[in-house]
Formats: C-alpha cells, structure tokens, sequence
C-alpha cells in the first residue's frame, strides 16, 4: 500500500505537467515549434521532458521519505534469516549426515576452522557445525563438553536463547541446559 503523502507528490507532478503542457502549448503557438521541428522531433522531446518531471518527481519522494529504503533493507534482512533458518533446520534434521561428513574431513587433518568453512560452503549451519565439532550434538552425562560448547558458543556472539534453543532441539535436559548457561555466564 502507497502511503498518503505519495500521491501529494503525484499530484505535484501533474500540476508540474500541465504547467509544462501550458507552457509548450504558448511557445507553439507564439514561435511555430511544430512547424519548425517537425511533429516527430517536437513529440519526442515532449516525451522526455515528461519523463524527466516523472523521475524528478519520483527522486523528489524518496528523499523526503527515506524509510522506504529502510523497509526495504528489513524485507531482504527477513527473507535473509528465513533462509538462514531453512539451512539450520536442514542441518539439524540431517545431523548423521553432518557428522559423518565431518568426521570424514577431520580424518583428512583439517583444522576446525577449515572443516567450518567448508561446511558452511556446502549450506549446513555455523550451530549444527560447532554442535558436532563439540561433540554435544546428542545429549550425555559430559558436562565440561557442554561447558565448552557454551563458551564457544558465547564467544561467537550468540545469545543465551540462541544457544538453549539448539542445545534443546538436540535433546539436552532444559535445566541442565539452563544450569551451564547460569554457570558460563
């Protein structure tokens, strides 16, 4: 939907138009421009001088109203981490794949960081990576792993829901979970 002040501009540019149409319609008639032109090249610079106005007119609105640029930034910003999420939820429901795909370039010597790029390249998420890389990925008795993996996790800039959220889905114990995060904090 167009907001109300858009069609004021439009409404400006008509009356810019017609002040213009006025104008040529003056000037023919004082100094026979169709005459002297020719039809054809008077129709066509008339058509540029609109189109002109139109994109003066149009420039003139999005300067005045630069939160359409904004609203636009935030549309490709959700379609953006609706992709991010798909990759994630796809990762998480193929975690056997994942972790065999890792445990195959771990064997070759990679480092962590390489074996993250890597993976990332080929559309699996940054938390499913790290979950398996530290070893947290099904739920067990070893704590200091899960202490790792939080503090990782926290050095990375993820929030504490960000982190219970995965740590959840993979079937880790809600107050355990909620214990190591009070703990690392």
């Amino acid at each position: 939907m167009l907001p109300k002040r858009f069609f004021e501009y439009v409404l400006a540019g008509i009356i810019f138009l017609s002040l213009f149409v006025f104008l040529i319609l003056i000037f023919d008639y004082y100094l026979n421009l169709v005459e002297r032109l020719g039809i054809v090249l008077f129709t066509i610079i008339f058509i540029v001088v609109v189109i002109i106005l139109i994109l003066f007119t149009v420039v003139l609105y999005l300067r005045a109203h630069p939160e359409i640029e904004k609203s636009e930034e935030l549309y490709k910003r959700a379609v953006e981490l609706r992709r991010e999420s798909e990759t994630e939820r796809r990762s998480f429901r193929n975690i056997g794949v994942l972790k065999e795909k890792i445990k195959s370039v771990q064997s070759k010597g990679l480092s962590e960081e390489k074996i993250m790029k890597k993976m990332t390249k080929e559309g699996w998420s940054e938390r499913a990576i790290d979950m398996i890389l530290d070893d947290v990925h099904v739920p067990s008795k070893k704590i200091e792993k899960l202490k790792n993996h939080i503090l990782n996790q926290k050095m990375k800039g993820r929030t504490n829901e960000e982190i219970k959220e995965a740590l959840l889905g993979m079937g880790w114990d809600e107050d355990v979970v909620d214990v190591e995060l009070g703990y690392v904090a």
